[in-house]
C-alpha cells in the first residue's frame, strides 16, 4: 500500500507540472497573438497615414502644376520716341503766356531761341501745363510714345513739389523743353498724362 500511495502522489504532481505547462504555454501565444495583432494595427496606421500624405502631396504637386501652367499673356510693347530734356543754368527762354504745346523747328522758331538749340540736328518740343493744382510743381517727361501715326502720349512724373520757402506769388505753371530727332514729331497731335494715367491740360 505505501507503494500504491507513493506511485498516485508522483502520477499526481506530474499531472499538475504537466497542465501547468500547458497553461503557461497558452498565456504565451495569447500575449504573442495580442502583439502580433498590435503590431498589425500600427502597420496599418502606417500605410493609412503613409498613403494620406502621398495624396497631400499628389493634391499639392498637382496645385503647383496647375499654377506654373496657367498661361500668360505677353506685355504690350510700346513704340516709344527718344527724346532728351533740355536744361537752363541761366537765361532760359521767355515763359509763354499761357498752357500750350509748341514744336520749334529750324524754319519755324522763335528768334530768342535760335542760337539756343541746334535746328539742324534736331526739333524742340515745348510744352506748358495749365492745371491750376500743379502750379509751382517740377514736371519732366518720363516717356514718349507714339499711340497712332498722328498722335503721341507723352508721360510726365512729379519730380518736385511747390517750395515751401518761395512766395506762392511766384510760383509758375509747369514747364519743359525736349529735344527730338528731327521730323519725329511734325504733323502730330499729343496727349499728356501722368504716370497714374491722369489727363493733363495743355490749353
Amino acid at each position: 500500500m505505501g507503494k500504491q500511495k507513493w506511485f498516485y502522489l508522483i502520477l499526481s504532481c506530474l499531472f499538475l507540472f504537466i497542465l501547468t505547462a500547458c497553461l503557461g504555454d497558452s498565456d504565451d501565444g495569447t500575449d504573442e497573438d495580442t502583439q502580433e495583432e498590435s503590431e498589425g494595427v500600427s502597420e496599418n496606421e502606417d500605410n493609412i497615414d503613409s498613403e494620406t500624405n502621398e495624396e497631400e502631396e499628389t493634391t499639392a504637386d498637382k496645385d503647383q502644376d496647375d499654377n506654373s501652367t496657367q498661361a500668360v499673356a505677353p506685355s504690350e510693347i510700346e513704340d516709344t520716341l527718344e527724346f532728351t530734356r533740355v536744361w537752363f543754368t541761366f537765361g532760359s527762354p521767355e515763359r509763354q503766356p499761357n498752357a500750350g504745346v509748341w514744336l520749334y523747328t529750324e524754319d519755324d522758331h522763335p528768334s530768342d531761341v535760335t542760337d539756343v538749340f541746334d535746328f539742324d540736328e534736331y526739333d524742340i518740343l515745348l510744352y506748358q501745363i495749365g492745371d491750376e493744382e500743379y502750379l509751382g510743381y517740377d514736371l519732366r517727361a518720363q516717356r514718349m510714345v507714339l499711340e497712332d501715326d498722328d498722335v503721341v502720349r507723352v508721360v510726365v512724373g512729379i519730380h518736385d513739389e511747390p517750395k515751401d520757402y518761395r512766395d506762392p506769388e511766384d510760383y509758375e505753371m509747369p514747364r519743359q523743353y525736349l529735344q527730338v530727332n528731327k521730323e519725329d514729331l511734325r504733323g502730330k497731335s499729343f496727349i499728356f498724362e501722368t504716370e497714374d494715367g491722369e489727363a493733363l491740360s495743355v490749353q
